[in-house]
């Protein structure tokens, strides 16, 4: 089971609702690799120290306080599960088969139509999106202002899309920190709302690995898996906090 939280954040500083084109003009995906449907929900039952569930405290809140703006969706991904599958399932929306397992180790640029793409082609800038996903040395990145961050599956699979990248090796496993290290250490800077230049993107990308890196080096119910659900927990609440009025969050396991 995978997991998808959906947060918007439909009023202005006079707690006005603002018209919900506005309210969705940009779209931040917050991916935390093999977050699994059950550290997700709330468990009755008192949960130890080490233990891996409740840990969402910040996203229960949200659940129960902001229930017209959130929810959550669990769904069974279709095999195989490998990482650069799944993103193109999730981009183009297509199923994903085995053959194309082999492919994991090797992505290739997205030559299938995709949000990425209509995105780009909507802000109406680059040209013929479809030209640029086929091109790897034509640029993409003036159609709409994308930021990408963490997994560097995202780099291979969208070469020229995004104008602002910072990826990191996803394949080291036995590496629990630093993706989510040097996703934290710029993420801010770009999720400021109006305030900066930097901070003006219309889809931003944050796909953490130490969730997943924890599992395959220890497991599910190490100490360390507990103690990086409360940071993606708490990186949560301030992300929905600078999140600006006009953005939709996903957040996907």
């Amino acid at each position: 089971l995978q997991t998808l939280l959906q947060i918007t954040r439909p009023r202005n500083e006079s707690n006005q609702r603002i018209p919900a084109v506005a309210a969705r003009r940009r779209v931040f995906l917050f991916i935390v690799d093999a977050l699994r449907l059950d550290f997700m929900v709330s468990h009755n039952e008192a949960s130890g120290e080490h233990s891996p569930y409740n840990r969402m405290v910040h996203m229960q809140r949200l659940l129960q306080q902001n229930a017209s703006q959130c929810t959550l969706f669990g769904f069974r991904a279709d095999p195989p599960t490998v990482t650069s599958q799944r993103l193109k399932g999730i981009a183009t929306g297509t199923l994903p088969t085995f053959i194309d397992i082999g492919a994991n180790m090797n992505s290739s640029a997205v030559t299938d139509d995709n949000f990425i793409d209509q995105l780009l082609r909507v802000r109406g800038k680059s040209g013929n999106s479809n030209t640029c996903a086929a091109d790897a040395t034509t640029s993409c990145a003036e159609g709409g202002k994308m930021v990408v961050l963490g997994d560097d599956t995202w780099g291979a699979l969208f070469p020229t899309q995004f104008s602002t990248a910072h990826l990191y090796d996803s394949f080291n496993t036995r590496d629990l920190d630093n993706v989510d290290d040097g996703i934290l250490s710029h993420l801010f800077e770009h999720l400021g709302g109006n305030k900066t230049a930097a901070s003006d993107w219309d889809l931003m990308v944050a796909h953490f690995l130490g969730v997943d890196h924890i599992g395959h080096t220890h497991h599910a119910f190490h100490p360390l898996m507990a103690q990086r659900l409360t940071l993606m927990d708490d990186t949560l609440q301030r992300v929905v906090q600078a999140l600006p009025e006009d953005g939709i969050l996903f957040l996907f396991g």
